[in-house]
């Protein structure tokens, strides 16, 4: 029970690194959408800036989360969320950039598939760990 009040705190706490990578991320993902074979309508700027904002704004929230946690000397964070959060940015960019797909359905599909599976272990390793604790 330490481990998920450590692992909200720190969320909490890294709210900032979330904001900041979502701001980050909605500049990268009309970026990516303006380097495209072109023909993109507003909405396609609209959809590939709100996916990139919101994959950029869950890494540096991941990594805003393991930086409270350091600061705070917490009993650490959970697993799930951070694997599942990797692993939905993972699936994105890998759909996006080594398939170069661009239709946002099949990308979004890929990072809820990838992310969930992840999150799955992730689970997994937070009882194995908490078993042996």
């Amino acid at each position: 029970m330490a481990r998920l009040n450590n692992t909200i705190e720190a969320f909490k706490q890294a709210t900032p690194f979330g904001i900041t990578g979502s701001a980050l991320g909605l500049a990268v993902g009309l970026a990516v959408e303006s380097l495209g074979p072109g023909g993109s309508s507003a909405k396609d700027y609209a959809k590939m800036g709100a996916l990139g904002a919101f994959t950029v704004g869950t890494v540096f929230q991941v990594g805003g989360m393991l930086h409270a946690n350091k600061t705070l000397g917490g009993d650490g964070v959970l697993l799930s969320p951070m694997l599942g959060t990797a692993g939905f940015a993972g699936g994105v960019t890998y759909t996006r950039f080594r398939k170069h797909d661009s239709d946002i359905k099949n990308i979004m599909k890929n990072g809820i598939v990838v992310g969930s599976i992840a999150a799955v272990l992730g689970a997994g390793l937070d009882y194995a760990i908490s078993r042996v604790n």
